[in-house]
């Protein structure tokens, strides 16, 4: 018996150390996978012949669904919102125009149907999706994760599958590093322990293969969206609270009384403690600037656009207002598809703020939106002065070049964004700019020497971490 049970022992353990061996000796970098082992089956994939007399211009998706015969038994993940938001970030580098989750929520939550959902987001291409499989199996020494996904692109008007993919995904042994799309979407950070780690690792791995069999459409020069212009714009605590289901429920009916102890213990109390708290002390009229921009960004993460609004316009109506106030302001409008109200609030916020490039972002933003592409540059460059690794200026000021056709100008501000992030890890603005450098190759651009040098950085970037 016991020859049996180390004979087991030792196949394990020759398992493990193969695994551990595998692509020992292939170049890693610092966006690159890092061979970790997978069996893997091929995506099926679907093409529709006239997709590229159809090739979307924009691409919305949708909340992702359990198959009603789904196989599942991990229960402290939502999975469906993870594979929502890892399918978007990996939809972000390509050259559709960029529908934020948020905004799609907003409308969904009015209960609309898909055709009024298409006529206020601009948008009727829409990816959804169902998870089959996510399974976990633990032996101790050897596990296993198992998901399988089905996605799909249809466009709405033409009630059109243009695109479809499913692919099941298993892993095998030991633990898995966390790719750099999970460090771009914010899951890495929200993820705190390592099997949640590994749960984002396999979700991003069939994600990235399923969605690299869709054809991007190189011909869209649309601006990178103010909401992917910084981590900052990202909730990474909304991510963690949505997607790992914590095991202990918080008691909501906790009360906090004096202002002292607030502070002491913020960090601890639910984000609906916060605001009952704030809610009452907004009736005693003792909430300062700082918490009344602290109280409209939450209500905003959690969609309550009108209510914000409504609060910020008393806000100015009474003098007490900064530049974080109008700047979630032009956000709210730009939720609402009121772009020359969103571009008065960004103007009014770089005012009072002219050193807060972020603020100075939005407002290029907006006038890349309203057609003012002289005014979108100059806001940009402004930006650019006050913080000159800014990828997202350079990013945009790369593709307004190319859209005024100054390819050379456009290559260098691409190549300059994919520098510095490299520089920063911002993988999703590095991929960002390579794709949009790679279409200046349509424009008799030379660009391969360019995308060499970024890699080469990139190597060496590694190397240093």
């Amino acid at each position: 018996m016991s020859l049996l049970k180390n004979s087991y022992i030792c196949f394990f353990l020759l398992v493990l150390i193969s695994c551990s061996q595998m692509n020992s000796d292939e170049k890693e970098t610092l966006f690159s996978y890092s061979g970790t082992p997978f069996i893997n089956a091929k995506p099926t994939v679907f093409i529709a012949e006239n997709f590229d007399a159809n090739t979307p211009d924009c691409i919305a998706v949708l909340p992702i669904e359990l198959s009603k015969d789904a196989n599942l038994n991990i229960h402290n993940v939502d999975i469906a919102k993870l594979v929502r938001h890892t399918a978007y970030a990996h939809l972000s580098p390509l050259q559709y125009r960029d529908i934020e989750l948020s905004k799609i929520d907003y409308y969904l939550s009015k209960n609309l149907s898909l055709d009024e959902l298409s006529s206020f987001l601009q948008c009727n291409i829409y990816l959804t999706g169902k998870v089959t499989r996510f399974t976990q199996r633990d032996l101790k020494i050897y596990s296993n994760i198992s998901i399988g996904i089905e996605l799909k692109l249809v466009r709405n008007d033409l009630n059109q599958e243009l695109w479809s993919g499913k692919q099941r995904i298993d892993t095998h042994g030991g633990t898995m590093p966390l790719s750099p799309i999970g460090i771009a979407i914010g899951l890495a950070d929200a993820a705190k322990n390592l099997e949640a780690q590994q749960h984002v690792r396999i979700t991003d791995e069939i994600i990235r293969s399923l969605i690299s069999t869709l054809p991007d459409n190189d011909k869209l020069e649309f601006a990178i969206n103010i909401e992917n212009s910084s981590k900052e714009m990202n909730n990474k605590t909304d991510i963690q609270n949505a997607i790992f289901i914590s095991e202990k429920k918080s008691n909501l009916s906790q009360s906090i009384g004096a202002y002292e102890e607030i502070n002491n213990i913020n960090k601890d109390l639910t984000k609906k403690q916060k605001i009952s708290i704030f809610e009452k002390r907004i009736l005693e009229n003792d909430l300062s600037l700082k918490e009344y921009n602290e109280f409209n960004q939450m209500q905003y993460d959690m969609m309550k656009y009108d209510a914000v609004l409504l609060r910020i316009n008393e806000m100015v109506f009474n003098n007490v207002y900064d530049n974080e106030t109008y700047f979630l302001k032009g956000r709210i409008h730009l939720k609402k598809n009121e772009f020359e109200k969103a571009e008065e609030a960004f103007i009014k916020s770089a005012a009072l703020n002219n050193s807060d490039s972020l603020s100075l972002n939005a407002l290029g933003y907006v006038y890349s939106l309203n057609n003012k592409n002289s005014k979108a540059e100059a806001a940009y460059v402004m930006a650019i002065n006050n913080d000159k690794s800014n990828t997202f200026a350079y990013l945009n000021l790369g593709i307004l070049a190319m859209k005024n056709g100054n390819y050379d100008k456009s290559l260098e501000m691409l190549e300059t964004a994919g520098v510095f992030a490299i520089k920063q890890s911002k993988y999703d603005h590095y991929l960002i700019a390579k794709k949009n450098i790679l279409s200046l190759k349509k424009h008799n651009v030379e660009v391969t020497s360019t995308l060499s040098a970024l890699e080469d950085l990139e190597e060496l970037i590694n190397r240093e971490r």
